[in-house]
């Protein structure tokens, strides 16, 4: 909420670490952004632009989303906002079995923290296994801005795994 990050740059600006002039050219109009879990009328409207977006960038013959999958994006409470939907949407889309996202292919449990489900055994993913790699790997690198380091931990590599893997893909 920009009321606590203009409290917090206020103090940091009395404590030397934030220029005092920029806080007030900064500080004009507030515009509050509510939570996406307040807004539940954004939730599919931003599901369905991420499943084009993505689908169009990893060659993917994705379209929607199933019923239950929309009543499952409605009924999660979206703690981590618009990145957690954008983030599972993106995974939905490079390991959807069809041709539209159903519950099973949007893995919202490890997202909040609870247990995973049990499948009864690998996904079928089009594509070579390379290609699949590179789409699954390239998309934790976006979702962690670009960072790396972070993009390795969460593949579960090492950093230099992960840079001889963007570098034969020319990344």
């Amino acid at each position: 909420m920009w009321t606590s990050a203009a409290t917090t740059s206020s103090a940091r600006s009395r404590g030397g670490r934030f220029r005092e002039d920029l806080y007030y050219r900064l500080r004009v109009i507030e515009v509050r952004i509510p939570a996406l879990r307040e807004r539940p009328d954004d939730v599919l409207p931003l599901a369905r632009w991420k499943i084009v977006e993505t689908a169009q960038r990893f060659g993917r013959d994705v379209h929607g989303l199933t019923g239950a999958a929309a009543k499952t994006l409605l009924a999660h409470p979206w703690p981590g906002n618009v990145r957690e939907l954008h983030n599972t949407i993106e995974r939905a889309v490079v390991f959807a079995e069809g041709d539209a996202i159903d519950v099973g292919d949007l893995d919202l449990s490890t997202l909040s923290g609870a247990a995973p489900e049990p499948t009864t055994g690998p996904r079928s993913v089009s594509g070579t296994l390379e290609e699949v790699e590179r789409a699954h790997v390239l998309a934790t690198l976006e979702a962690t801005g670009g960072n790396r380091a972070e993009a390795a931990r969460r593949l579960g590599i090492g950093s230099a795994t992960l840079f001889r893997r963007l570098k034969r893909w020319g990344r």
